[in-house]
């Protein structure tokens, strides 16, 4: 499948062009404990789409837990005339790093997992014994699909793919899509671009 001619994200073909280039990005990344990254997808120059930076600081990220900044963003980026917002944007992303945990991996993982699920209080997933850490992107496109593409740390240093979805609209739960969402209205809501118009 040609990337740089599937556009719009009423094809059909458009999901897996957005898993793909997810995919590709965590690819890119060599280093670990990166400063998270707030993306958008467009085809800025003609050549097919492309994922570019936000290009929020490092120390915004650095204020609060990434998943606050990414929401105080998205609601800016709402407000009408804040936020200078590029054109033609297909979808927006964020990458980060994250630990997880699953209830195979430890017994204390699956203590912890029990103790979210009835409420009670749990130690961090970068604490629980077994945990794994990973590249991750979530992302939302103009139709309101949501993405999840993940890549585990290997032992080497370098990262395996190991999660990549498509969900319906608002499947997925939490301060990341929920700004996402919030974040993708805004940009929908830029004119289209003139033809050779970067921004």
């Amino acid at each position: 499948m040609e990337e740089k001619t599937v556009k719009q994200p009423e094809d059909p073909q458009f999901p897996d062009v957005v898993l793909a280039l997810c995919a590709d990005y965590l690819r890119g990344r060599t280093e670990w404990d990166e400063t998270p990254e707030a993306l958008v997808l467009r085809d800025a120059n003609g050549t097919g789409l492309a994922w570019e930076s936000l290009g929020i600081p490092e120390e915004a990220w650095a204020m609060t837990h990434p998943p606050v900044v990414l929401a105080g963003y998205a609601h800016l980026a709402a407000q009408p005339g804040l936020i200078n917002l590029p054109q033609g944007v297909v979808a927006v992303a964020f990458r980060y790093e994250a630990f997880v945990i699953a209830q195979d991996t430890s017994p204390e993982a699956a203590e912890a997992i029990r103790r979210r699920r009835a409420g009670g209080s749990a130690p961090r997933n970068e604490h629980v014994p077994g945990r794994v850490e990973q590249r991750v992107i979530t992302a939302v496109d103009a139709c309101r699909r949501e993405y999840m593409v993940a890549a585990d740390r290997q032992a080497d240093g370098g990262a395996v793919l190991s999660t990549s979805k498509v969900f319906a609209a608002q499947k997925l739960m939490g301060n990341v899509p929920s700004a996402l969402n919030t974040l993708m209205v805004a940009m929908s809501s830029q004119p289209t671009p003139h033809r050779n118009s970067s921004r």
